[in-house]
């Protein structure tokens, strides 16, 4: 499952999506920004070994949102988040 999310992101990367992802490790937080207003966004968090371990939907006008990774533990892992137009962006970061 990982393995093919991986691979669908090489084209939506080529397309240059508008969503940036951001890890800021010492405030254990991660940031998304969008140049469009974001109204919802759905995240999953997995491990390298492609287990999830967190998941969510956020409801938000905004063209940013942070939220706090600090209850995952140390080590490395992939995020994956999804606007409510289908548009996707994967992001490896380091807890």
């Amino acid at each position: 499952m990982l393995s093919s999310l991986i691979k669908e992101d090489v084209s939506v990367l080529q397309s240059k999506p508008d969503i940036k992802i951001e890890s800021d490790r010492i405030n254990e937080v991660i940031t998304i920004t969008s140049e469009t207003e974001i109204r919802k966004l759905d995240i999953e968090i997995f491990n390298l070994l492609g287990k999830k371990v967190a998941q969510g939907s956020l409801d938000l006008h905004d063209k940013s949102v942070q939220f706090s990774v600090a209850g995952l533990s140390n080590g490395l892992y992939i995020l994956v988040a999804r606007t409510e137009t289908g548009k996707r962006r994967s992001f490896k970061f380091v807890k």
